[in-house]
């Protein structure tokens, strides 16, 4: 740190703290040093017109200022190697109040070494650009240093603030994401008992009439139910989600034959795009259970999904009996005809899943259409996944 005494005509130099530095993964390291060399770049740049200040500005001003430059920013090369350091020990001693004075007796005598060892080699660094050092030169680095070291306490204390923000921050995303995670998994879970309990129901009541069909849906189901209850991420490929969906409306075009039509138009974009695994089963359930089948002989289910602004978007209509009344969009836990058994399982959790996931970011509506019938209509944010 280029520090002198008050008579001699060299520059006084005075650490005052650094910008932010975010302490990232393994992967980051390269931006995070970046980031650490830039922060005390911009600390040099801001300390360079005082330097000049104190010491008048000579006719060839230009030069001189880029020697001051370089000399601050010589000074401070050591605290950008020592930066690293400082976070490591905030983020490996957090702040504990029931601990505070074993942490403090920990970080004085590492903040004196660290602030010491870094100001004494950012003495040596900035030599070379002055012209003399009064007196001997161990004599005159030693009292730099030790006054250098006194200001520089500031920005020892500054980096490890930094570093305790950045932890707690990170520390909580990590407990904000287990907690989603915790959530979309017991979400999930409802899912598949529920499935299991409406597929069953009507596979058993085919069994008096036609065991052999029944014995054909059993081992259909039983394949459905080896993709879902697999480990499946929480998020699968839009053409996944619907290879499954194809499964099902299979299966169920065994147990009614003749009675169910499904068409799929799924843009090749949408296909790639991510989407929260059995987002449209329960959907199609729904259309199959409480629109199709309610027809003396049947009728269509149409899924359609595109990309538009970087937003997915899905529509999903179906045939069913005309409601009486006006023709409006359903509340936020549908109408009595579009929700499902056991109290509307599947529409709500398909709700809460999106409100988890993306917030304000998603839409969702569910309406009667006027002929019959119903149309759920979402939209998510595009995020590309690989099959």
């Amino acid at each position: 740190m280029s520090l002198r005494e008050p008579s001699s005509p060299k520059v006084r130099r005075q650490p005052k703290g650094i910008r932010e530095n975010p302490v990232g993964s393994r992967g980051a390291d390269a931006r995070r040093g970046a980031l650490i060399i830039a922060a005390w770049t911009l600390l040099a740049l801001i300390r360079t017109p005082s330097a000049l200040l104190v010491n008048g500005l000579p006719a060839n001003s230009a030069r001189y200022w880029v020697l001051v430059f370089a000399e601050v920013l010589a000074s401070l090369v050591p605290w950008m190697l020592a930066t690293p350091l400082i976070l490591r020990i905030a983020e490996k001693l957090p702040l504990q109040s029931r601990a505070l004075g074993r942490q403090l007796a920990i970080h004085f005598p590492l903040g004196m070494a660290i602030t010491v060892a870094a100001s004494g080699a950012g003495v040596l660094l900035m030599q070379p650009f002055l012209d003399t050092t009064p007196g001997s030169e161990f004599a005159w680095w030693k009292r730099q240093t030790t006054i250098a070291s006194f200001y520089a306490a500031t920005s020892y204390i500054s980096v490890l603030g930094v570093g305790y923000a950045t932890a707690y921050f990170q520390r909580y995303q990590r407990r904000e994401r287990l907690l989603l995670e915790s959530r979309l998994q017991a979400l999930t879970a409802q899912l598949n008992p529920h499935f299991l309990f409406n597929t069953l129901n009507s596979i058993s009541a085919l069994g008096y009439d036609n065991p052999a069909l029944a014995d054909e849906s059993l081992s259909r189901l039983s394949d459905i139910l080896r993709k879902t209850l697999s480990a499946t991420p929480a998020q699968i490929p839009l053409a996944q989600e619907i290879s499954l969906v194809r499964q099902y409306a299979e299966l169920y075009t065994m147990l009614i034959p003749d009675r169910i039509r499904v068409q799929f138009d799924v843009s090749s974009d949408a296909g790639s795009a991510a989407v929260p695994c059995m987002l449209l089963q329960p959907l199609v359930e729904n259309a199959i259970t409480h629109g199709v089948c309610r027809l003396e002989h049947g009728g269509s289910i149409i899924l359609d999904a595109r990309v538009a602004n970087h937003t997915l978007l899905i529509s999903l209509s179906n045939d069913g009996l005309k409601v009486d009344g006006p023709h409006r969009d359903a509340p936020e836990h549908g109408t009595a005809p579009l929700r499902t058994a056991a109290g509307g399982v599947g529409l709500a959790n398909v709700r809460e899943r999106l409100a988890v996931l993306y917030g304000e970011e998603h839409d969702f509506a569910l309406r009667h259409r006027p002929e019959g019938g119903a149309v759920v209509s979402l939209s998510i944010p595009f995020r590309r996944m690989a099959a």
